[in-house]
């Protein structure tokens, strides 16, 4: 992967991060019991971060992406976990 493509994913993770979580996820809870909030934020996460990857390397880079490169996407999302579970919590106990 391209270290712009890297630079580009942490830059929206950092977004993500920034932004309000629970009201992304919160709708869910009317149509479909939710065990988890904090589980259910973190799934939002990863999947919008995932999608964000295929995205930007099919179009920044003209291709999809490797196996290793989604090993290498996993390992940052892996990376800021202890980031993203402080985020949630913060927003749960508001």
């Amino acid at each position: 992967m391209k270290p712009e493509t890297r630079g580009y994913l942490e830059s929206a993770l950092d977004k993500i991060l920034a932004g309000e979580l629970l009201p992304a996820v919160q709708w869910l809870e009317e149509d479909m019991p939710v065990k988890s909030m904090k589980d259910l934020c973190i799934g939002y996460i990863v999947g919008a971060i995932l999608g964000i990857a295929h995205i930007a390397i099919l179009f920044g880079e003209g291709r999809f992406s490797s196996a290793e490169e989604d090993v290498e996407v996993r390992a940052m999302i892996k990376r800021r976990l202890p980031e993203i579970g402080t985020k949630i919590e913060e927003e749960l106990n508001r």
